[in-house]
């Protein structure tokens, strides 16, 4: 008898196991459908006051178009943040800002907007060195920020940073960030290290290797989950 009710409460207790595991299961699912679904309709979203704000541009509406332009270039849109330095250099809508403007072509350049190349000569030449300086600075920490909240694309930025952003380029620094950019698999890191590589000594090779070791195993954990995830 004692073999029978032993049987049958290790059944049962099986079945509880499996039932806990069906409802983690299903609320995995869920949490997954549901993070996509808020991913998909927030890009929408995005879009659609892009395209408002490139229409209010169009009919004239300028300062609408700077708030709009403003709000998504703060999100990370690089393609905001081109327009957006298209408008504070012309001062259509809002005062004439060659300053802001060259710190959002900037961003939107290191974005991969290629009009932002040509855009952020012209207005270096508005610019006093010393306000380059400053700007280049508040670039800078607006990418490591991002990073330290967990977007892994501005890594590759962040590389690219220190070889067209500075007056000279920085191939140790830069360096250093296209080795994480290439251990976490991003589009154009592995060209970007070799590259630069070739520009540096053996000697500094090997010493910023181990500084990128270190620094890849701090990266926020959310980063380095995105090689699993196909992210980069």
């Amino acid at each position: 008898m004692r073999s029978v009710l032993f049987k049958f409460g290790h059944e049962r207790t099986l079945l509880s196991h499996l039932f806990g595991y069906i409802i983690f299961l299903i609320l995995f699912l869920f949490f997954c459908f549901s993070s996509s679904l808020k991913a998909s309709e927030e890009i929408d979203i995005h879009e659609n006051l892009f395209m408002e704000a490139s229409e209010a541009y169009k009919n004239g509406s300028y300062s609408e178009a700077f708030e709009k332009f403003d709000a998504l270039a703060n999100l990370g849109l690089h393609d905001a943040q081109y327009n957006l330095a298209v408008i504070l250099k012309s001062g259509k809508g809002i005062p004439k800002d060659y300053a802001e403007a060259l710190y959002w072509s900037w961003r939107a350049r290191l974005g991969g907007v290629e009009l932002a190349i040509d855009q952020s000569k012209e207005l270096m030449d508005y610019v006093p060195e010393k306000v380059l300086k400053d700007i280049r600075t508040r670039v800078l920490n607006s990418l490591d920020e991002r990073i330290s909240e967990g977007d892994s694309s501005a890594i590759m930025r962040l590389a690219n940073y220190f070889l067209v952003i500075l007056d000279e380029p920085d191939y140790e620094k830069a360096y250093l960030w296209f080795l994480v950019s290439a251990a976490l698999l991003q589009d154009g890191g592995l060209e970007g290290r070799d590259e630069v590589e070739a520009q540096l000594e053996s000697e500094k090779i090997i010493k910023i290797q181990k500084e990128a070791y270190d620094l890849f195993l701090n990266l926020p954990k959310n980063v380095k989950d995105n090689i699993k995830n196909g992210e980069n």
